[in-house]
């Protein structure tokens, strides 16, 4: 493993650690026990326990900086000053407003619906108007000024990313 120097390659890192550490706790709980004789897991428990708590400390270690770097860092966005940790803050609130916009299930128009029956148990309807707050054109024009606006922020927080060296 080479010297984790930047944001960026902080960031690669931890997303390495976290499959790493998914890998070797996954092999934890297959290697916990046994049937005697000769049945004995291909990974030894104490070893993966020691491996686990090698990659938690670097995992801690790397985010504790990436925290700290992140606070102390300002970028410059629409002319504003915020910290880096501000911005992620902001991409991942803006994301979370783009995904609920995009569930929505936004219904308009007409609905037929059934209230009764009639003596022969035929079905009586009634038509029924459905209203929505926000129209499908309104919400999909939101999205796209949402997402404009977070692939803008994303691609300021990535700039700052590769050229700002982690904090110790």
């Amino acid at each position: 493993m080479s010297e984790v120097k930047t944001v960026s390659q902080a960031l690669r890192r931890i997303k390495e650690l976290k499959g790493q550490l998914a890998q070797v706790s996954t092999r934890m709980q297959t290697s916990i026990c046994w049937t005697e004789p000769g049945n004995k897991p291909p990974y030894e428990y104490k070893r993966l326990e020691g491996q686990r708590r090698e990659l938690v400390s670097e995992l801690v270690t790397l985010k504790a900086k990436l925290a700290k770097t992140n606070s102390l860092t300002n970028i410059v966005v629409a002319g504003k000053t915020m910290s880096l940790q501000m911005a992620v803050f902001i991409l991942a609130e803006s994301k979370a407003v783009v995904a609920l916009l995009q569930g929505l299930g936004i219904r308009e128009g007409e609905e037929r619906r059934t209230v009764d029956y009639d003596i022969n148990h035929r079905p009586i309807y009634e038509t029924i108007k459905i209203v929505s707050a926000l129209s499908v054109l309104e919400r999909d024009k939101e999205v796209a000024t949402g997402e404009e606006a977070i692939n803008e922020l994303n691609g300021i927080v990535e700039d700052a990313n590769h050229r700002t060296v982690l904090i110790e």
